[in-house]
C-alpha cells in the first residue's frame, strides 16, 4: 500500500507512510494532515474540506514527523543502507589488498627498488610512485638539480633590488610533488638527519610547508646521487657534511 501510494504522486514511500499513519491518528481531529474540517463546519468550509482531503492537501501539504510516525521505516531504510556500505567497503579493501600485492610484486622486480626503498619514508607504494613519476631512464636527469627541478621541490627565487622573495614552484608534476611533500613528512620521524634538517629550517622561521619542501628537495638531491652510483642510502653520509659545518 506504501508503495502504492507512493506511485500515485502522494510523496516518498516513508514520508507516505508517516502522514497516513498520522491521519488514522488524528482522523477528523486537530493533528489531521488531511481532515475534512480544515475550514469549519459550513457549507463552504466543508466543500473546501472535501476538496482539501482528497487532493488539497497534497499542494499544501504539512508533512509529518516521520521520526515520530514511521521509526520503524527508517531505521529499516538507514539499516539497508548501512549494510550495503558496508559491502562496498569490504569489497574496496579487497580490490585494495590485491592492488597492493601487484604492485609490491611488481616494484619489487625493478633493479631500483633496493635503492629507493632503503631511503628513509619511501615504502612499498609511495616509493613505486616516486618511481613511476621520476622514471627509470638513467639519463633522464643530467644532474641533481634537474630532477630537483622536475620533481617542483626545488623554490623560485625573484630578486629586485634590495627586495628577494623565495616562491613554490607553481608549474610542476603535481603528482610528483605530493609524492616528494609526503615522503618528507615520512622521513622526519625515520631518519635523524632528515629531523634535524627540518627542525633547523623551522627554527629559521620557516613554516611547516617550506620547511617539507625544503627537505623535500635534499631527498631529491641524496636519491638521485644514489641512483647515479647504485648504492643504498645511508645516514651518515647523507648528512654528516651538515654536521661538520655546524660544527
Amino acid at each position: 500500500m506504501a508503495v502504492a501510494g507512493s506511485l500515485a504522486v502522494e510523496g516518498p514511500l516513508i514520508q507516505w507512510v508517516a502522514d497516513h499513519r498520522r491521519h488514522h491518528a488524528f482522523a477528523d481531529r486537530e493533528g489531521d494532515p488531511h481532515s475534512p474540517w480544515r475550514y469549519g463546519a459550513s457549507v463552504t468550509g466543508l466543500a473546501k474540506g472535501l476538496a482539501f482531503a482528497h487532493c488539497g492537501w497534497l499542494f499544501q501539504r504539512e508533512n509529518s514527523n516521520r521520526a515520530r510516525f514511521a521509526p520503524d521505516l527508517i531505521a529499516d531504510a538507514m539499516g539497508a543502507t548501512v549494510a550495503a556500505l558496508v559491502a562496498v567497503i569490504g569489497e574496496l579493501n579487497t580490490q585494495i589488498a590485491s592492488l597492493e600485492a601487484k604492485l609490491a610484486d611488481r616494484f619489487e622486480q625493478h633493479p631500483d627498488a633496493k635503492i629507493i626503498r632503503s631511503l628513509p619514508g619511501l615504502g612499498m607504494t609511495l616509493g613505486a610512485r616516486v618511481l613511476g613519476e621520476f622514471g627509470d631512464d638513467p639519463n633522464r636527469y643530467e644532474d641533481a638539480k634537474s630532477r630537483k627541478n622536475y620533481s617542483g621541490m626545488s623554490p623560485i627565487t625573484k630578486a629586485s633590488g634590495k627586495h628577494k622573495v623565495v616562491l613554490a614552484r607553481s608549474a610542476r608534476n603535481r603528482r610528483l610533488s605530493d609524492a616528494c611533500y609526503l615522503w618528507a613528512f615520512a622521513a622526519i620521524t625515520a631518519s635523524p638527519g632528515a629531523r634535524a634538517f627540518y627542525d633547523q629550517h623551522r627554527a629559521n622561521g620557516d613554516t611547516h610547508s617550506r620547511s617539507l619542501r625544503a627537505l623535500a628537495n635534499r631527498l631529491v638531491g641524496i636519491l638521485h646521487g644514489c641512483l647515479r652510483h647504485g648504492t643504498l642510502y645511508d645516514e651518515h653520509t647523507a648528512w654528516a657534511h651538515r654536521h661538520t659545518n655546524a660544527a
